[in-house]
């Protein structure tokens, strides 16, 4: 059975995961990728070091992460 995020109740949010060291090595391409779901999700709130508010919970989005003991985390 296949979804779409317009046919789920409620918000929608998304959100990169840790593209950091795909970032580094192909800049354009994770570019492009990003901008083309942007135009498709339409319907969901995308967070890149953002938040947003619903219902008085507020969410944080952020493809990036801290390094802990360990050197850049990409």
């Amino acid at each position: 059975m296949k979804y779409s995020l317009s046919s789920l109740p409620g918000s929608k949010l998304w959100c990169t995961g840790r593209t950091g060291f795909i970032l580094v090595l192909l800049p354009e391409f994770v570019i492009r990728v990003l901008q083309q779901a942007r135009a498709l999700l339409t319907n969901a709130i995308y967070l890149e070091n953002a938040g947003v508010t619903i219902d008085n919970v507020t969410f944080w989005g952020s493809p990036y992460t801290l390094s802990f003991l360990t050197g850049p985390s990409y």
